[in-house]
């Protein structure tokens, strides 16, 4: 396997760490700027209580309802920049255990292909001995060879297996935390936080790209996205990799 995680053979913390903390970091300026644009909406409204007319009424009844939607927005955006952050400590706790499993793993095969040369020359040396003493001499060393193959296969096998479980554990986690931000409560007490924070992001043009980067795959793209998104969340938002 060439690339990272040549000792494993695979990825078990799939995740990209940068893109975890820069989705973390537009949530909290989408925050700031809704939170920032909503007394503005609610001084226009006040400044329309001075016009008169159908053109006011209108404006009003357009604007009915903004300054409350933006006022729950930003608790939102913050509550998930919160996650974000919590899974990017995990994600990186997570790499530097599978970094450690991975150097362990490439240790152990080195020793491994240096063990199975030595067994076939002690199994050469048997092939040709020429005399029983020669014979029974060659046959201890061929033992003791396939057997410290045989060890270092089970160490083998044991780093592997402990990458295993690092991947199960990580992918339920990254499920969790993916569920979390997409509206998708997964044993949470408090669903009506998943459903508004999903409503936020499937506001968020260009995000469900940038989360399933941050999850190695794990977070659901949204089945649609509204028009007529904010464009303070959209300006933050819109940077997402697909």
């Amino acid at each position: 396997m060439r690339g990272p995680y040549r000792g494993l053979g695979f990825d078990p913390t799939p995740g990209d760490l940068d893109s975890v903390t820069q989705t973390a970091a537009q949530f909290t300026t989408a925050a700031e700027q809704l939170a920032a644009a909503e007394p503005a909406v609610r001084k226009a409204l006040a400044a329309g209580e001075q016009w008169h007319g159908a053109g006011s009424e209108a404006f009003r009844r357009h604007l009915s309802g903004v300054p409350e939607s933006l006022a729950a927005r930003p608790a939102s955006l913050r509550a998930a920049a919160t996650v974000l952050e919590e899974w990017a400590q995990t994600l990186s706790t997570n790499k530097r255990r599978a970094e450690d499993l991975d150097r362990a793993a490439l240790a152990v095969r080195r020793d491994l292909d240096a063990a199975r040369d030595d067994l076939q020359e002690k199994q050469n040396t048997l092939d040709l001995a020429a005399t029983p003493t020669a014979t029974a001499s060659a046959s201890v060393e061929v033992t003791a060879a396939a057997k410290r193959v045989a060890d270092l296969e089970g160490r083998l096998a044991t780093v592997l297996g402990q990458a295993r479980d690092l991947e199960r554990t990580h992918r339920l986690a990254a499920d969790q935390v993916a569920a979390q931000l997409t509206g998708e409560p997964a044993e949470r007490d408090n669903a009506a936080f998943g459903r508004s924070l999903g409503d936020a992001l499937r506001r968020g043009s260009g995000l469900a790209g940038s989360l399933a980067t941050a999850f190695g795959g794990r977070a659901r793209r949204p089945e649609s996205v509204p028009t007529g998104a904010a464009s303070a969340l959209a300006s933050a938002l819109g940077g997402g990799r697909p």
